[in-house]
C-alpha cells in the first residue's frame, strides 16, 4: 500500500537524514512511509580510476537484506542497486521502492 500525501498523491521520496561518515555520504530516506539507508563510498582501486559502491537497506539489524554495487559512476551503481532490489524484492518480501523517487533525491542533493 502507497500512503498518500495531504492532497491524496503518491507521497514523495524524501531525504530525512543526511550525514558523512569518514569517507561515506549516509541518507536515509522515506520512501511513501518506508525507510530506506543508502550509502555511498569510493572504492580506490589500484592502478585503475575510482569506483563508487553504493549500499541500500531498510533495516539495520544483522540479518536485512543489502543491495549493493559499484560501478564508474554513482548514478551507474545506484541504477545497478535499484535492479538488484526490484528484482529481489518480491522473492525477500521487501517492501517496494521508487527508484527514480530514489535517484531525483540523490541527484538534487549532489549524492549522485
Amino acid at each position: 500500500m502507497v500512503k498518500k500525501d495531504a492532497e491524496g498523491g503518491a507521497r514523495a521520496v524524501r531525504i530525512v537524514l543526511q550525514f558523512r561518515d569518514k569517507e561515506t555520504l549516509a541518507c536515509d530516506l522515506d520512501c511513501a512511509g518506508h525507510r530506506l539507508a543508502i550509502r555511498v563510498a569510493t572504492e580506490n582501486v589500484e592502478a585503475s580510476a575510482d569506483r563508487y559502491r553504493i549500499d541500500a537497506r531498510m533495516s539495520n539489524t544483522a540479518d536485512a537484506f543489502v543491495a549493493s554495487a559499484a560501478a564508474g559512476t554513482k548514478l551507474e551503481a545506484l541504477r545497478e542497486v535499484a535492479k538488484t532490489w526490484t528484482e529481489r524484492a518480491p522473492i525477500l518480501g521487501l517492501a517496494p521502492i521508487d527508484w527514480s523517487g530514489v535517484e531525483r533525491a540523490l541527484t538534487a542533493v549532489r549524492a549522485v
